[in-house]
């Protein structure tokens, strides 16, 4: 697992100059199912992007363990971004969305294209308030992901 993360973030300082490197959502656009559309460099706040799947056993454990830090998410304005390549009408419904106050995204291959991540889940790709890259967590391992020390990160 930790050397999964290391890889990752090697290859993302390669590709983006970690830690110092702002993203450039070049007017990335989601489109939402409900028929609502968001450039996503309009959003002045620390971001998380979790990339699942509802097959996926590993996301669940990320959403439960997620959902223990929901107050400390609130306190900071963190938005969730939710990005599943599964069909939208698959996803309406799901807890996560209610729960994390998120919209079932249409077009999510914009955002994986843009990182040039694979299809594999769960990944958590952490931005802070000004566009940096603070963490990218790839995959997910027995232990709880520490979730108080990662959102302190934003800070």
């Amino acid at each position: 697992m930790v050397e999964n993360i290391a890889f990752y973030l090697k290859n993302l300082n390669k590709r983006f100059s970690l830690p110092q490197t702002r993203i450039s959502f070049n007017d990335l656009l989601f489109e939402y199912s409900d028929g609502t559309k968001e450039v996503i460099s309009d959003v002045h706040q620390p971001k998380l992007f979790i990339f699942f799947s509802t097959e996926c056993s590993g996301c669940e454990k990320v959403f439960n363990t997620l959902a223990k830090v929901k107050s400390i998410i609130e306190n900071k304005k963190i938005r969730i971004f939710l990005i599943s390549l599964e069909n939208a009408d698959k996803l309406n419904g799901l807890w996560i969305y209610s729960y994390f106050n998120a919209k079932v995204i249409t077009n999510t291959r914009s955002l994986q294209n843009l990182f040039n991540l694979d299809n594999a889940v769960p990944k958590i790709l952490i931005v802070n308030f000004k566009n940096y890259i603070v963490n990218l967590i790839d995959g997910y391992s027995d232990e709880d992901i520490n979730w108080n020390r990662i959102l302190a990160s934003l800070d």
